[in-house]
């Protein structure tokens, strides 16, 4: 079986926008055989429509299956792990990815936001079943904080 990438945007993005579409190229470049979702509704995103979204489109994750998350996406794609029967999966990438965040000035933005932040992720079930996690954060990201 190939190698497996799945690229998930953040929070309002799409699969069109450039990052999510220059991972998917890279990906497709050093032979995975990838895909780049496009989220529903993205201005709203949801846990349950999220995850459900990327389940359908995973549907057998295992060791040769990795993911790329932006922001929400990595968010999602750790809840998505956490509930999926894969005993081992290969490693995940979290490009600016969040467990908090600062400098929503709107309180849609904010009840957007508090699912997200509120309920837990399982990171015991996530360290046995996944390779390696690995966080790329900026020093002046004006929403995720650096620490």
């Amino acid at each position: 079986m190939s190698k497996r990438l799945f690229v998930v945007h953040g929070w309002t993005g799409s699969a069109q926008e450039p990052l999510t579409a220059w991972l998917g190229q890279k990906g497709r470049e050093i032979g995975f055989e990838t895909t780049v979702l496009d989220m529903p509704n993205s201005d709203v995103p949801t846990i349950d429509a999220w995850v459900k979204h990327l389940d359908e489109v995973v549907m057998y994750p295992d060791e040769e299956t990795y993911f790329v998350g932006h922001s929400i996406g990595f968010q999602t794609i750790m809840r998505y792990l956490q509930s999926s029967d894969s005993t081992q999966t290969g490693s995940v990438l979290g490009i600016a990815p969040w467990f908090t965040l600062i400098g929503l000035e709107t309180q849609e933005d904010q009840d957007i936001a508090r699912p997200w932040v509120d309920n837990a992720i399982d990171f015991l079930k996530l360290r046995k079943i996944t390779k390696s996690f690995t966080g790329i954060f900026s020093d002046n990201d004006p929403f995720v904080p650096l620490n």
